[in-house]
């Protein structure tokens, strides 16, 4: 009997667990969420302009920098000629 409420707890734990839909976890992928891109600096450029860079990567300002990939970046970057590497920090 004593193995009957093991189990039995068990698997309700199991469905508790796996249902849980807390409410708060939701607001952390929305557009007011934490780690959104404000500011984009450019560092040891002397060939190309800034803001022509800048006006490149507009499309990921307030964007969340964990939801960001790689291509999101190079592929509007690489029409520049003068750029050879992109780093982000």
């Amino acid at each position: 009997m004593k193995k009957f409420y093991k189990i039995f707890f068990l698997i309700a734990l199991l469905i508790f667990l796996t249902t849980y839909n807390p409410s708060g976890f939701n607001s952390l992928l929305k557009k007011e969420s934490l780690f959104l891109i404000k500011n984009i600096e450019i560092y040891n450029n002397s060939l190309i302009i800034k803001k022509e860079i800048k006006d490149k990567l507009n499309h990921i300002y307030d964007k969340n920098i964990f939801l960001i990939k790689k291509d999101d970046l190079k592929q509007p970057l690489s029409s520049l000629d003068f750029l050879d590497n992109i780093e982000v920090k």
